[in-house]
């Protein structure tokens, strides 16, 4: 769960790849009553990826796991206890939150690594929010694809299109130049985040040799 492209905001960890645990979750399953205990486990597709141990405990819930380096080596024990908080609805009841270590009320914590906490104090951010250069550069070169008759299946580096019955050849030149522009863009940026992840990668063997 490191952080080798942890850096600039387009390569920000995101929060689908981490394990979460949601208070609105374990109220439904009974597991904020005192004493309640049992195992979360996560999967795809129907294999485990991750399993913790939840217990409660007056006004804390107590989690117990162990993680792992993504590289292998030895397993690390985890227990950590979040002190939960309730406020009051509007058409009455109350509402769950954890208390995150930054004070903050969150329905939602992230494991990563030794720490379970928000979405602000792990710098994470929402794949929905990720659209990165290279996302926004392509959905140009699509959208102008498009205009010049491109189905679906035949967007990408090898769409061949002609000018489109009606399209002034003006017009249709400065759509084809637009696209060739868009796709040197692509491989500068391609070119720039290789670069970038290689010097990542490098000082990272570094710090664990």
């Amino acid at each position: 769960m490191g952080g080798l492209l942890s850096g600039r905001s387009g390569w920000r960890r995101k929060c689908e790849h981490l394990h979460a645990v949601d208070i609105r979750k374990l109220k439904r399953w009974g597991l904020l009553r005192d004493g309640a205990s049992s195992d979360i486990v996560w999967s795809v597709d129907g294999k485990a990826t991750g399993r913790m141990g939840v217990r409660s405990r007056g006004p804390f819930v107590h989690f117990r796991y162990r993680w792992q380096m993504p590289n292998g080596g030895d397993w690390h024990p985890v227990q950590i206890a979040v002190a939960t908080e309730t406020t009051p609805c509007n058409f009455g009841g109350n509402r769950h939150w954890f208390t995150c270590r930054c004070n903050r009320r969150c329905a939602v914590l992230y494991l990563s690594r030794d720490r379970i906490a928000c979405r602000d104090c792990l710098g994470l951010a929402y794949a929905s929010q990720s659209d990165d250069a290279i996302g926004r550069v392509w959905r140009r070169i699509h959208r102008l694809q498009r205009r010049l008759g491109a189905s679906d299946d035949q967007l990408g580096w090898s769409a061949r299109t002609e000018r489109p019955k009606g399209m002034q050849r003006r017009t249709y030149d400065r759509i084809d130049d637009q696209i060739i522009d868009g796709f040197c863009e692509l491989e500068d940026l391609i070119e720039a985040g290789a670069a970038r992840l290689m010097a990542r990668i490098a000082r990272y063997d570094a710090r664990h040799r």
